[in-house]
């Protein structure tokens, strides 16, 4: 049988924590303007999900006869939602230096900003479902790399988060990529540089920071490369590097004197290495 409740215990306890309330501002964020839901944001990330890979995740069935309408009503509920976040956070940034109706105002201009990039940000995750087929061996298709990839899924919430980043939306995009990084484990800035055709495999531990510019077709990223391979199996002596280089083969070789070249990426700028081929 429990205790009975020492309300004067608790009572004190409650004392305690409420001075430090009072005492630091920065643990009394509902005593300002309330902060973005993050529950919110990571429902809008997931909607964003389903509407630019229809059929793979939420529903059961997707017909090409009626995807204008899913598209239209997808577009809306997340326009909406996201101006929402976007409202809370833009009055959070601002303090009490803005009016309201102004911050409502730019919400939405930034909310259709954002949807008018959704169809690009689809095509150039496209790309990147590509460069992960062409890239990783052991995958077997494109709908493989889109449904589980955990480095795939860790780059689509970057996208997403980088174009808000771009719109100066404070508090959000970074909510999208550490929301990213809990479930993939690769930390990706939201203000990093990142070219299409992208790909990470074995991404657990990949860190990208904010000063990061990575060109196109970078389709391997990992901690260290112990051997290097592409659609073949061609295994390259140990290369030492400091952790967190980004590694592509420049072409799909078919044997290792074909493999010329690697592209090494201490961040912040890539830049090219010839690799010496070890008989």
């Amino acid at each position: 049988m429990y205790a009975s409740v020492d309300h004067d215990r608790l009572d004190e306890l409650a004392r305690k924590m409420n001075e430090n309330y009072e005492q630091v501002e920065l643990l009394n964020a509902l005593g300002k303007n309330r902060l973005p839901d993050r529950d919110r944001i990571v429902e809008i990330i997931k909607a964003i999900r389903r509407l630019m890979f229809p059929g793979y995740f939420g529903q059961t069935a997707f017909e090409k006869s009626s995807s204008h309408y899913f598209a239209g009503e997808m577009l809306s509920s997340i326009i909406e939602e996201l101006k929402r976040q976007i409202v809370i956070a833009l009055r959070y940034d601002s303090g009490d230096g803005e009016d309201t109706e102004e911050i409502k105002k730019r919400a939405e201009e930034i909310s259709y900003e954002f949807a008018e990039k959704l169809p690009d940000i689809q095509r150039v995750l496209l790309t990147d479902v590509q460069a992960g087929v062409d890239g990783d061996p052991a995958s077997s298709s494109e709908e493989e790399i889109i449904f589980s990839y955990p480095g795939f899924n860790a780059i689509f919430i970057y996208r997403i988060a980088h174009e808000l980043y771009l719109l100066k939306v404070p508090f959000i995009p970074r909510v999208m990529t550490e929301y990213g990084h809990s479930r993939t484990g690769v930390d990706i800035n939201p203000g990093a540089t990142i070219g299409e055709y992208f790909f990470i495999d074995h991404g657990t531990g990949v860190v990208i920071g904010e000063t990061c510019e990575l060109s196109p077709h970078v389709k391997d990223v990992f901690l260290r490369v112990s051997s290097v391979t592409r659609r073949s199996a061609i295994t390259l002596p140990f290369i030492p590097m400091p952790p967190f280089w980004a590694v592509t083969l420049s072409s799909a070789p078919t044997r290792p004197s074909e493999a010329t070249h690697l592209l090494l990426s201490p961040c912040p700028r890539i830049r090219e290495y010839p690799l010496r081929i070890w008989s």
